[in-house]
């Protein structure tokens, strides 16, 4: 997995970094399950913001078709 930051130039939620969830094997992964594996991801980056970024209100969110993590990005 990987974050990369957008501006957020025509994005509905601006600035933040895009989630890049890579599900990488020899067999076709079912969509239903790859969908599993992503909602577990995004339920557990979500859940570590808080202790990895004391004091910042960062959520992750759908934005269009891609997950980005937005919110206060001050450093």
């Amino acid at each position: 997995m990987t974050a990369t930051f957008t501006p957020g130039f025509g994005s509905a939620l601006g600035k933040g970094y895009v989630l890049n969830i890579d599900i990488v094997s020899l067999k076709e992964i079912p969509a239903e399950f790859r969908e599993k594996i992503e909602a577990f991801a995004v339920e557990w980056i979500e859940r570590q913001l808080p202790d990895s970024f004391p004091g910042k209100d960062l959520h992750v969110q759908r934005d269009g078709t891609i997950w980005k993590i937005t919110g206060d990005l001050s450093l």
